[in-house]
């Protein structure tokens, strides 16, 4: 092959189904289809009409096509590296960093007049629309065998910090910080974090909720006697971040050192999802409080 070597990099990974076909669709879809018309053409497809993975290329009208047929079809439903090599005479075909099969391909690329080039698309009218998705596609005017082999991925652990979750919010200016209140709805930044709730749109249906339980329901103290309760959902994965529920008969109370000892957990946290939910009641009965009165908080600390 006279002219300069080529490679091409597309990566495939298949979406919805054709019905009655399945994940991957029909034959003859193209991750990629460069030429003039039906005459010329360089060619990708994630499984041709013998159900293998093929590149094809042909510079004539009239002439014959070379093929280069990987031993069976891209996989469906999973991202695949797929790599062409045209290298002097020698043409190779790699999957996900193997070279999977290799012939000889004489036809050079650069006589290809490629005035129609289509992504995921046939210039032939019967083939189907590429039934996937493509991304990092690349092309070289030079033989670059070390780009067959996939890259190591990257691994980017979710960033679950207050810091990395206000990142994500659009806030206006200075109003991204853990005390602000955007929305003025008596929520600030962190216990809109802590609660899954939108810092930007008032609401209060994310705030904990309180409760007058039994203690036959609770399953503690006294069964016939009555307790000020409070349900929290909160994020299971809170990095930096303490809860302190508190609880005592008056307001004041709530400020005593010994606040936190009277607010305890009613069994285990029930699981929601990427939440969980906990329920603290206040140890001292409503009828044993002196005042008839009894006050529970959650009170949080952020690192």
């Amino acid at each position: 092959m006279s002219g300069p070597a080529w490679l091409a990099v597309a990566a495939n990974g298949s979406l919805t189904g054709v019905p009655g076909v399945g994940d991957g669709g029909a034959a003859w879809q193209r991750i990629f289809d460069f030429g003039s018309a039906t005459t010329q053409y360089l060619v990708l497809t994630p499984s041709s009409g013998t159900g293998t993975a093929q590149f094809a290329i042909a510079t004539t009208a009239g002439g014959a096509a070379q093929r280069l047929e990987a031993p069976a079809p891209l996989p469906v439903g999973e991202w695949a590296y797929i790599a062409v090599t045209l290298i002097g005479n020698t043409g190779t075909i790699y999957v996900n960093g193997a070279a999977v099969a290799s012939t000889s391909i004489t036809l050079d690329p650069a006589s290809v007049a490629a005035t129609l080039n289509y992504l995921g698309k046939s210039q032939f009218a019967a083939d189907p629309l590429f039934n996937g998705a493509i991304d990092d596609l690349r092309i070289y005017n030079r033989g670059l065998a070390a780009l067959a082999i996939p890259p190591a991925p990257t691994i980017v652990p979710p960033d679950d910090t207050f810091a990395g979750w206000a990142a994500t919010v659009a806030f206006a200016g200075g109003q991204n910080g853990a005390l602000a209140n955007p929305d003025h709805d008596a929520l600030i930044n962190l216990f809109e974090y802590l609660f899954g709730a939108n810092p930007l749109v008032a609401s209060s249906s994310a705030l904990p909720t309180a409760q007058i339980r039994t203690g036959a329901l609770l399953g503690i103290g006294d069964p016939a006697k009555t307790y000020l309760t409070i349900d929290v959902r909160v994020r299971k994965q809170r990095p930096g971040i303490t809860l302190i529920p508190e609880a005592a008969a008056t307001i004041a109370g709530l400020a005593a050192p010994d606040a936190a000892t009277h607010a305890l957990p009613a069994g285990a946290p029930v699981s929601d999802g990427d939440y969980e939910i906990f329920t603290y009641y206040y140890d001292v009965a409503l009828e044993d409080s002196p005042s008839r009165t009894a006050f529970i908080r959650l009170r949080t600390t952020l690192d």
